[in-house]
């Protein structure tokens, strides 16, 4: 389904100059190395080999339900601290608290003539989002304990170009997103205040906007306790 939402007059330049900033979150914040590797087990190698396919997996079947979680409990610290401050008042803060994560993307674009104003609209169309995980080290002690058969200890280590993946998926139909996991909540807690703030002026779009960052921000931090995987994903949203 669609859901249309008018843009007013006074915060359409501001907003299409975040929006050019919002499209390259990911990149500009996390930014990934070219090269990475997929570390696999034997059965799963041949079957990459075989179909010459990597596959992404969808995030509501990911295993670890815990997976992107993490987010919901650093924006809420954010929001009481941006209340206190004086940054947003007592019904942002109401209306940003109550955001909780669904794992969609939301494609938007906008519909009207540049010099209509009240014409404008936001249109959005809702994206599962699917992930496929990758390593900057090439040759790491920890993924080798865990991505080896117990019995045998053999595993695979698939050198990936993720310059020309990208590049060879590239679709208008859907989004691509590369980025460095952060396991820094410090710095995670920045990038969403800064992000707060750039949308606070922007009446009802506000929520909208965030929720959609907060579901793609989610599945690029984790707790330091697996920064030893130094993980860089690709996630596609998919409509």
């Amino acid at each position: 389904s669609e859901e249309s939402m008018g843009i007013s007059n006074t915060d359409y330049d501001g907003m299409m100059k975040f929006v050019l900033w919002d499209l390259d979150l990911i990149k500009n914040e996390f930014p990934p190395q070219d090269i990475v590797y997929h570390y696999t087990k034997p059965e799963s190698f041949r079957n990459i080999i075989q179909s010459r396919q990597l596959r992404l997996t969808n995030v509501k079947d990911f295993e670890d339900k815990s997976e992107g979680k993490i987010i919901i409990p650093l924006f809420r610290e954010i929001c009481d601290e941006l209340l206190d401050d004086g940054e947003i008042n007592k019904e942002q803060h109401r209306l940003l608290s109550s955001i909780e994560l669904d794992f969609k993307y939301a494609f938007f674009h906008f519909t009207g003539h540049i010099n209509e104003y009240e014409n404008y609209e936001r249109v959005e169309t809702p994206c599962d989002m699917h992930v496929c995980c990758f390593c900057k080290n090439e040759n790491s002690d920890y993924m080798w304990k865990n991505y080896c058969e117990k019995d045998t200890e053999s595993g695979y280590n698939i050198c990936v170009d993720l310059e020309l993946i990208s590049k060879e998926i590239a679709n208008p139909s859907f989004k691509c997103f590369v980025g460095s996991v952060c396991y820094d909540k410090d710095r995670m807690k920045d990038i969403l205040k800064r992000y707060v703030r750039h949308v606070s002026g922007f009446g009802d779009n506000m929520v909208s906007f965030v929720k959609n960052m907060l579901n793609r921000l989610s599945l690029f931090i984790k707790s330091e306790e697996y920064s030893s995987e130094e993980e860089i994903r690709m996630v596609l949203a998919v409509p």
